[in-house]
């Protein structure tokens, strides 16, 4: 049975930390029902950023693997993601959230 891949990995959205996680749940899906978890990871690893899209591949190459990691483990890899979209993290939308009028620290009250 096939399934679509999902589409590739946005990094030119405001909030990428949010948009490559919801990504992830796709993916996630899809290599479940591929049953790619059964493949070695090198070819997880592959899968992933085909489907991830060039912009991925070119994020992937600048990487830096430390002592103990792998470019071909898929949770390595995947990790190496997390620390590369978390810093792009839309600052001023979570600033703008905490600071309005709704927000119970404006009114002086308890969080």
């Amino acid at each position: 049975m096939e399934f679509p891949t999902p589409s590739p990995m946005k990094f030119d959205v405001p909030n990428v930390a949010e948009s490559c996680k919801k990504w992830e749940k796709s993916f996630e899906v899809y290599r479940t029902a591929h049953e790619a978890f059964k493949k070695p990871e090198k070819v997880q690893v592959a899968l992933l950023l085909h489907t991830a899209g060039p912009d991925a591949q070119t994020i992937f190459d600048t990487f830096q693997f430390r002592s103990g990691e792998s470019k071909d483990k898929y949770s390595d890899v995947l990790q190496k993601f997390h620390e590369y979209v978390e810093p792009h993290r839309n600052v001023v939308y979570y600033s703008d959230y905490f600071l309005t009028k709704s927000s119970p620290i404006f009114f002086g009250g308890k969080y």
